[in-house]
């Protein structure tokens, strides 16, 4: 369409207009200069206020979102991430040893689903502080549920008459409090939520993890200012405790957010690598040089790996994951590059057609980090 209609065009999304933007500088104004303007991700009535998804933080507006925001955020600091190394690296022997088998043995393999059950294993650790081994049991009842979550039946005639009829469909579906994840995962997940707190209830503080975070919140009000350092990924706010279903849904969001994205980018840059040679050898000599025989990889490691990153980022633009268009609402009227936005107006980014234009991209299809 960016071909066909140029950079900027209207469309519908279902009842609800829409203006597509690929222009990089309107583009710097929605999203940078005039954000204030566009801080909300989607129309009103596109956001169904309902549990899990009326909890997400991505669906959260104003204070609430600050709230949930400032609580989440010291979960992502450096000093946390170094704290998570040992989980990583676990999960990452795993793959490794997966891996090499199908070398050795020379048989063809499905990437998506061991970098899949390595994603599972990481966000299962790291999030909600629990260990799997989705690599070699994908029958754990983590990994079924957590896949259960991501089956949206994009078909389904609910979504369709949502998407044509939302100011009708809404209201119900929230009476209802149904919104696509199915009620059996989400009561899993809650169990899960339930079983850690009382373990780490009966053994300390527990473990400095995604889930640790959201439940010390949901355990204690911050009455006060909290002054801590920017750099640790801590803010000055005054705090409401997190709700039980504030946990759940971001718990189940990290998932949502994390699974497919990390495990479609891995099996998408094992695929070009295994297409590109060259490429492959070199990542293999950097690897070779700045990791050598060590056991463990480090923060500090994975930041003198610049080839490999830089056949990450080219694989992120040929094939980029989750949302291929992202979407800000205009709150209020405004005026970008001489044209009029409406206030109530979604605009689109279209993400997938901005990666393959070939006056950014000269050869777009083409794989070169």
């Amino acid at each position: 369409n960016l071909q066909q209609y140029g950079e900027v065009y209207g469309t519908f999304f279902g009842a609800t207009p829409v203006l597509m933007v690929s222009d990089s500088e309107m583009l710097r104004e929605i999203l940078i200069k005039q954000f204030h303007n566009f801080s909300r991700r989607t129309h009103e009535n596109l956001r169904i206020n309902t549990t899990p998804n009326g909890r997400y933080l991505i669906n959260l507006v104003g204070e609430d979102w600050k709230n949930v925001r400032s609580t989440l955020t010291p979960a992502f600091s450096s000093g946390k991430l170094k704290l998570m190394s040992a989980q990583l690296n676990r999960c990452a022997d795993i793959l490794a040893e997966n891996v090499g088998g199908f070398a050795q043995s020379g048989k063809t393999f499905e990437a998506r689903q061991l970098t899949g059950g390595f994603a599972m294993d990481v966000i299962a650790s790291t999030a909600f502080g629990t260990e799997i081994d989705s690599q070699r049991n994908p029958e754990d009842p983590f990994v079924v549920h957590g896949k259960e979550g991501l089956n949206l039946n994009i078909s389904s005639p609910v979504t369709w008459l949502f998407l044509l009829f939302p100011w009708i469909v809404k209201p119900i579906l929230e009476a209802l409090d149904l919104d696509g994840f199915p009620r059996e995962s989400y009561k899993f997940f809650e169990n899960v939520f339930d079983q850690l707190m009382e373990m780490r209830r009966e053994g300390g503080t527990g473990r400095a993890d995604f889930m640790q975070l959201m439940a010390n919140a949901h355990n204690e009000e911050d009455e006060g200012k909290k002054d801590t350092d920017m750099a640790e990924g801590k803010v000055q706010s005054h705090k409401k405790a997190l709700t039980k279903a504030d946990v759940v849904s971001n718990g189940i969001l990290f998932f949502l957010a994390g699974y497919d994205t990390t495990s479609l980018t891995m099996a998408y840059t094992l695929y070009n690598l295994a297409l590109h040679q060259e490429a492959q050898d070199k990542v293999i000599r950097e690897i070779d040089d700045v990791i050598g025989d060590n056991e463990e990889v480090d923060n500090e490691t994975m930041n003198e790996l610049t080839y490999l990153e830089m056949c990450i980022m080219e694989t992120l633009r040929m094939y980029p994951p989750g949302a291929n268009v992202i979407s800000r609402h205009c709150e209020n009227p405004t005026v970008v590059k001489g044209l009029s936005i409406p206030k109530g107006i979604d605009v689109r980014v279209p993400i997938l057609a901005i990666h393959h234009d070939p006056k950014r991209y000269p050869e777009p299809t083409k794989f070169i980090p």
